[in-house]
């Protein structure tokens, strides 16, 4: 009975959640998950994964089969360098014709 009680204390065995892993080569970098990519480019989890596939944004670290990471020194340089600007902003047709049209009471 003791033998039992002591594998349950140590089974399964407790880790600290993995978020974010800090590796070093050369400068210093942080490889993070898609969820935190998702915050770094600030938009929801479904909009980072529909943007994965633009031409500016960075490639991810394949860690293993399934286990993708992003270096985030990485998605703040595509940002700033090669995410798309809007140039001029498109009001929608029904909000022009709203405001040209004069109300009377």
């Amino acid at each position: 009975m003791k033998s039992v009680q002591n594998l349950q204390q140590v089974w399964p065995p407790r880790l600290p959640p993995i978020h974010s892993v800090a590796i070093k080569e050369g400068p210093y970098t942080e490889l993070v998950t898609s969820s935190e990519a998702a915050q770094v480019l600030g938009v929801g989890l479904r909009k980072f994964n529909q943007l994965r596939g633009e031409a500016w944004m960075p490639k991810p670290v394949m860690l293993g089969a399934r286990c993708l990471r992003w270096v985030r020194s990485e998605l703040l340089g595509a940002i700033s360098a090669n995410a798309p600007r809007v140039t001029k902003f498109d009001e929608p047709q029904h909000l022009q014709l709203a405001r040209t049209t004069t109300r009377t009471k």
